[in-house]
This record gives C-alpha cells, sequence and structure tokens, in this order.
C-alpha cells in the first residue's frame, strides 16, 4: 500500500510513503496544503453517560434520541447540543431474558411509518414497542434473530425463515420464500439496501424485493443470489450507504467485501487481511464497527476473546487505504457501537457512552507512523533531513525513532513544552538514512492535531 499522507522537501513525495500507524487518526489534508490526507492525533472520547452493562446503542428517529439496552433494560438516550451530550432519560422495559445472545431492532425511517420498533434478542420471543412495550411469541417458538422495518413491513427473521407483519400486535407470518439455499443455510441477518432486502446467511446472501402480495409480500430476486457469506450478524456494518462486511465467497479467502448493487467487491487488501487473521483466528470472533468521518468510510475491526487475551483493534479508512492500530489503552478499543450524532460521533462501549469531537485530542498515549520499506530502481535508501510536527498542547514531547519496524528504538530528542505557547511547531533534525522509519510520539500532557510533515532525499 502507497499511501502519501508525508509531503517531502524533494519533490519526493510519491516516495516517501505511509504503511501503517497506532493511534494516528487519518483525515482529509485541509484544503491548500500538499497530500491526500494527514495524520493526526487519535480523537478524544468525552463521557457523558456511564452504563453498568451496555448491549446495544443505535440511533433513532431524525438523531435526536438513541436507543440502548442497558444489562436487560431497555432505554431511550436523548442527544443534546449545547452542550453535545448523551444521556439516559427514560427506561422503555424490562426485557424477560438474563442472557441476549444477539441484538438488533426495526424502526420506520420514513414519513408517515408507525413510530413504534420491534427488539429481538436471539430468543423465542419479540419485544415490540409503540407506546407500550409487549411481548409477544415467535411461531413455533423459534430463535428472532434479527429484524428490519422496509416499506410498511416488519421484517424478523429466525435461522431458517423470514416473517413479516405490519400491524405491531398482530402475531407475524411467515414467507413463503426464505434464504437462499434454505434448506441448507441458516440466517445471520438482515439489511436495508433502499429498494431491497439482503439476507446475509453463513454461506449466501440473497435479495428481497416487495412485490405487495396479501400472502407473501417480499419475494426474492433468484438470479442475484450471491455465494459468500458470514459467520455473524456483528460482521456487517452500513456506512454512509455502503454495506461492509467481512465473508468468505465460496471457494474463496476472507476479507473485508462490500455490497456493490446487487454483487459484492473486495475492499481489503493483504496488509488488513494479514493483520486480521493473525492467529489464533476465529471466523466468529471478528466484530466490525464503523461510520463516516469527514466524508471517509471509516470500518474498524475488534477480534472477540473468550479469555483475557486481548487483539490489537485496527481501523481502515477505506477512502485512502490507510491502516491505523489501536492499543487496548487507547479510546476505540475494543467492542463499540458508533453512530452519527449532530455531526459528530456518538461511541458507546460496555460501560461508557462518550462524544468525540473533531477539535479535541486524547490525552497522552504512545502514537507511531511507519514509513513503506521502499526499494526501487531508484531509491533503495533515502534520507530523513527532519520531521515537523504541527500540535497544540503544552506538555513535553519526545521522539522515538526505529529503523527495523519497531524492533529497537532510540530517543532522538524531547521537546519542552515549559515556555511553548498553544499552538507549537516542533521539528527534530538531521534523522538519518534508512529504508524504513517508525516514529514513535509521546507527551507528558494532552496534545492536539499530530500533523507530521517529512523532509526526505535520496
Amino acid at each position: 500500500m502507497k499511501l502519501p499522507v508525508l509531503g517531502t522537501g524533494y519533490g519526493k513525495g510519491d516516495v516517501i510513503t505511509a504503511r501503517n500507524a497506532t493511534n494516528i487518526w487519518f483525515e482529509p489534508r485541509p484544503q491548500g496544503e500538499k497530500g491526500a490526507v494527514v495524520a493526526r492525533a487519535l480523537p478524544r472520547i468525552q463521557e457523558t453517560w456511564a452504563p453498568t452493562d451496555l448491549r446495544l446503542l443505535s440511533s433513532l428517529d431524525s438523531g435526536q434520541h438513541a436507543l440502548a439496552i442497558n444489562g436487560t433494560e431497555l432505554v431511550q438516550v436523548t442527544i443534546s447540543d449545547n452542550p453535545l451530550s448523551a444521556t439516559m432519560t427514560r427506561a422503555i422495559a424490562n426485557l424477560p431474558w438474563t442472557t441476549l445472545p444477539v441484538i438488533n431492532f426495526a424502526e420506520p425511517r420514513a414519513a408517515g411509518g408507525h413510530g413504534g420498533f420491534v427488539v429481538t434478542t436471539g430468543h423465542g420471543q419479540y419485544v415490540s414497542y409503540n407506546g407500550v412495550a409487549l411481548t409477544h411469541t415467535m411461531p413455533d417458538g423459534v430463535e428472532a434473530i434479527s429484524c428490519l422495518y422496509h416499506r410498511g413491513y416488519y421484517l424478523i427473521a429466525s435461522p431458517r425463515r423470514l416473517h413479516w407483519l405490519t400491524d405491531l400486535a398482530g402475531p407475524p407470518a411467515a414467507l413463503d420464500f426464505v434464504g437462499a439455499d434454505a434448506s441448507q443455510d441458516d440466517i445471520v441477518e438482515l439489511v436495508d439496501l433502499g429498494s431491497a432486502v439482503a439476507v446475509f446467511g453463513q454461506r449466501s446472501i440473497q435479495f428481497f424485493q416487495v412485490v405487495g402480495s396479501l400472502d407473501n409480500p417480499l419475494m426474492p430476486i433468484i438470479e442475484a443470489t450471491l455465494s459468500i457469506g458470514v459467520a455473524y450478524n456483528r460482521q456487517i456494518r452500513k456506512i454512509g450507504g455502503q454495506v461492509y462486511f467481512w465473508g468468505l465467497p465460496d471457494g474463496g479467502t476472507p476479507g473485508l467485501f462490500v455490497l456493490d448493487g446487487l454483487s459484492y467487491k473486495r475492499v481489503s487488501g493483504e496488509d488488513l487481511e494479514r493483520a486480521i487473521m493473525a492467529e489464533p483466528y476465529n471466523a466468529s470472533n471478528i466484530s466490525l464497527d464503523g461510520w463516516l468521518w469527514h466524508g471517509h468510510s471509516i470500518v474498524k475491526f475488534h477480534r472477540v476473546h473468550n479469555s483475557a487475551q486481548t487483539s490489537p483493534t485496527i481501523l481502515l479508512d477505506v477512502s485512502t487505504g490507510a491502516i491505523t492500530t489501536i492499543t487496548p489503552d487507547a479510546p476505540y478499543s475494543g467492542r463499540t457501537w458508533t453512530i452519527s450524532a449532530r455531526g459528530n460521533l456518538l461511541v458507546g462501549s460496555q460501560r461508557s457512552v462518550g462524544v468525540v469531537r473533531h477539535q479535541e485530542v486524547d490525552p497522552a498515549v504512545p502514537r507511531s507512523l511507519t514509513t513503506d520499506h521502499v526499494v526501487t530502481d531508484l531509491l533503495d535508501r533515502f534520507t530523513l533531513d527532519n520531521l515537523r510536527l504541527d500540535c497544540r498542547g503544552m506538555g513535553d514531547i519526545l521522539l522515538e525513532i526505529s529503523k527495523d519496524g519497531g524492533s529497537t528504538w532510540y530517543t532522538v530528542g524531547t521537546e519542552s513544552g515549559a515556555n511553548a505557547v498553544s499552538d507549537r511547531r516542533v521539528q527534530w533534525n538531521r534523522l538519518g538514512t534508512a529504508r524504513q522509519f517508525t516514529f514513535r510520539l509521546s507527551a507528558t500532557g494532552a496534545f492536539d492535531v499530530a500533523n507530521v510533515m517529512l523532509n526526505a532525499r535520496n
């Protein structure tokens, strides 16, 4: 991957590029500056609500509210503007289960909708809400694993069948048609595509569209069935109108894919797939989150373990191909639910819900940036004359450097913040010659933008 985030002073901007980063966030470069994107310090998450055991966070209606499941309690979260915050404002219902294997909800988004919603939790019952919370039993006691609202119909999926209803008080009816090759494949998740519904299975994806029949209001688009599946519903994420998923094509290798009309295409490259599938790899342990940030689609990968073992969280900027590793002690690490709120991001983890503001950055955590290992006919080794860091903050900033990909480090120097102004430019000179450099930045206090510029020559 060649990611031109690092400009140069010697006309080699297409040569000195970044391969990956740790705790650094890639954003579009401000207008008027060279390069496609800029590397910044990871933004801070400001906590506004502390749940006891968050199990779901998802937006409702126009973005004024969110739906959350805290423990087994279904609650409403209200998003306020001044100051931007998210707080639990009322309890809706206590769910009648102590374990919640999977959680999903369906709510009308179009004008004239019912205004209610359905919650499924992987049990033989589901909860509907339209002013009053009601618990309903699924036909034959099958598990309600996913739900969706699409063009006037609530759809509820069991592992082998789709069910539908238009009246929240009424019982769901089963469609005669179920997932692709339904006798062999289990349904995992439902996704609304606007003109159709995508039914994700463990080995296939099939598409349904509304036809309005009284007995079977949705029919499958038979010719569009795809031979690719997902292992778990948390491996599918809709970001900026695009549906991304970690899938396994028939006869192929696992990877990140995006639906392309009624087909799909691979998004991930070898670097990302190698990082995601590092041992011990288990397809069902991969969890996806994602969001739209300044026009860039960000996909987040987290590996869920049943033990105390932890794995780094990985962010992929689909727009640029930038890969960022997030260490376990940094924001965004672990399992999260992220939704857009008032032009900012709302991020929920098990015991924290907070707001991300572009202007504010996380307190000091080590950050690193690795250049590509460049070996070409024109440039085998290159010399770095200086590294410049534009930032905001009063703390001391330490620069360490590695020429072997991070195996060994040495200190370049510390720039004191004792007499620093709020907005500062820090520069280290004569950094040496190598085929690859990794820079690690740390500070004694919070600093704002980590805007890195290299001056290099061959």
